[in-house]
């Protein structure tokens, strides 16, 4: 009976911890303490709190005034071309990049556009692609003359250049203001082309040209000044450039003793036969000129050829001894009018006359059949 009576009660507990809730969260256990020691406490997840936003409060900036810019008026003012960049226009005015924004009230170096307006220091000297032409848009002056250098022969304007030769042009009494020059060369036939160009009047106008073998024309030039005004030359020479590849083009001798380097040296006093093998046919006459080294001596005729049917132009001389000098020879045609003009030069040939007793004995005379 007792021992039913220990079992009833078991039964009793066991049942009552079934039903036995405990809410750690509302009612946590205590911390463990050194009075429960091994005591096992379920802790609640930790959350992150929930936090109220506050109140959003603007924050007050002090208004800045717009920059303001007043464009300058002092500067002339320049329109806008093909190919331009605001850097190009301040390299050929004389300025700066950083100047011209400002000078302009520019937002946006990279935003100018062709026929815009803007104000430079002085006007920028023409773009360095600009076409040849030698047709100014204003009044035209003409002032000094252009020379070149060297040359075989010259007379009353006209010159004979070696083809291949490294020529000089100078504009003598320049306009010392230009901002730019042109040097061109324009052909009997119309046609110009570009040969250089000058930016720097301080040191003198000039270009360097390699003679064209064959062309015959003109060498003339175009400056401009900053205000864009035009200057042209008011002499220009004739030039004739003979082809140092065409040896029919030249004066041949038929006899003489010997060449060093383009002097032929001939016998004083002993007829020589002159010839140009290719003379214009279509030309009245060729005249064979000689021009003494010595410069006080003017040029003068030798003899002319008035019959050129066949091509070729002849003439016998003789030369004193120590005659040194250029013979050249240069045929004319009727213009037209009753007159004549100059038609084309034949390729120059030095000779330099010895006198018999001056002559080395062992110097063989060389004789040509034209």
């Amino acid at each position: 009976m007792k021992g039913t009576f220990v079992l009833l009660m078991l039964m009793l507990v066991a049942n009552a911890g079934c039903n036995l809730t405990v809410n750690v969260v509302d009612n946590p256990p205590p911390s463990p303490t050194s009075t429960q020691p091994g005591a096992v406490v379920e802790r609640p997840t930790n959350k992150p709190p929930t936090l109220t936003p506050l109140p959003t409060v603007p924050t007050a900036i002090p208004a800045t005034a717009a920059p303001t810019c007043t464009p300058r008026t002092d500067w002339p003012l320049y329109k806008v071309v093909a190919g331009d960049t605001l850097g190009r226009i301040a390299v050929r005015a004389g300025s700066s990049t950083t100047e011209l924004i400002q000078a302009n009230c520019l937002t946006n170096a990279n935003l100018i556009a062709v026929g815009q307006s803007l104000r430079v220091p002085r006007q920028p000297t023409p773009p360095t692609t600009v076409p040849p032409t030698l047709t100014p848009t204003l009044a035209v002056q003409n002032i000094g003359t252009i020379s070149v250098s060297p040359t075989v022969t010259g007379d009353a304007g006209n010159f004979q250049l070696n083809g291949g030769t490294t020529i000089t042009i100078k504009w003598e009494s320049g306009p010392a203001d230009a901002v730019r020059v042109d040097f061109f060369r324009r052909a009997f036939d119309g046609t110009i082309t570009l040969i250089g160009s000058d930016g720097n009047a301080s040191d003198g106008l000039s270009a360097t040209w390699i003679a064209q073998p064959n062309f015959q024309g003109t060498l003339t030039a175009s400056a401009i000044r900053a205000d864009g005004s035009h200057v042209e030359p008011y002499f220009t020479p004739t030039v004739y450039v003979n082809d140092p590849s065409s040896p029919d083009n030249a004066i041949v001798l038929n006899t003489y003793l010997r060449v060093e380097g383009d002097t032929y040296f001939v016998r004083a006093n002993q007829p020589i036969v002159l010839t140009w093998k290719n003379a214009p046919r279509t030309d009245q006459r060729v005249d064979f000129k000689f021009s003494p080294a010595d410069r006080t001596k003017q040029p003068y005729v030798l003899g002319s050829d008035t019959n050129l049917s066949d091509g070729l132009a002849t003439l016998i001389v003789t030369f004193a001894a120590g005659d040194l000098g250029i013979i050249s020879a240069e045929s004319y045609r009727p213009d037209g009018k009753g007159g004549e003009t100059r038609g084309t030069f034949a390729k120059a040939v030095t000779i330099s006359a010895s006198a018999p007793e001056a002559t080395a004995e062992a110097t063989a005379e060389v004789t040509q059949n034209p």
